[in-house]
């Protein structure tokens, strides 16, 4: 397995100053990515497809032919986008809306960014199973199919780590 941070794929320099929709709007101003800090665009398509295209340029350059799994990765954060299209409701395949606030909402803005990158990798790499982690954000099930290419390791995070996962208060 090889892994990328999405961060990286579209890093602050150069991609901040010539594409800063693709970065986090907070309080009133788009942010360069941080691992701990905020995050990607994830209702930005354009930063999608160069996240794609640099991770394509990396799998040419690192992929060997034992390698059959490459992981995207996002930080280690909560601290997502606020601009007005990630706040919007997000319209799905079957004409329903889900409404900000909708404890999926997050979820399926971050897979629905994932599968655009999941369809230009598996276009050039249709034997490479692609990864994230069902982490913060992302744990929650989203309300679209994944690209068939996409797995999810199930990364709970419990609230209290001195008694067992099963504890009532977890």
């Amino acid at each position: 397995e090889i892994g990328y941070e999405l961060g990286g794929l579209l890093p602050n320099e150069p991609y901040f100053k010539t594409n800063p929709d693709c970065f986090s709007f907070k309080q009133g101003s788009r942010q360069p990515y941080k691992h701990y800090g905020p995050q990607l665009c994830y209702s930005n398509m354009q930063g999608a497809d160069k996240a794609a295209e640099n991770a394509l340029a990396k799998l040419d350059q690192d992929l060997t032919p034992a390698i059959r799994k490459v992981h995207f990765g996002f930080g280690d954060t909560w601290d997502l986008c606020t601009c007005e299209k990630c706040m919007a409701p997000i319209k799905l395949a079957d004409g329903t809306d889900i409404k900000y606030g909708d404890e999926a909402h997050r979820s399926t803005q971050y897979y629905i960014y994932l599968n655009r990158i999941a369809e230009k990798i598996h276009a050039k790499y249709p034997n490479l199973e692609i990864n994230t982690l069902g982490y913060l954000y992302a744990a929650i099930p989203p309300k679209i199919k994944l690209h068939p290419a996409i797995t999810v390791t199930f990364c709970p995070y419990v609230k209290n780590d001195k008694v067992p996962v099963t504890d009532p208060c977890n």
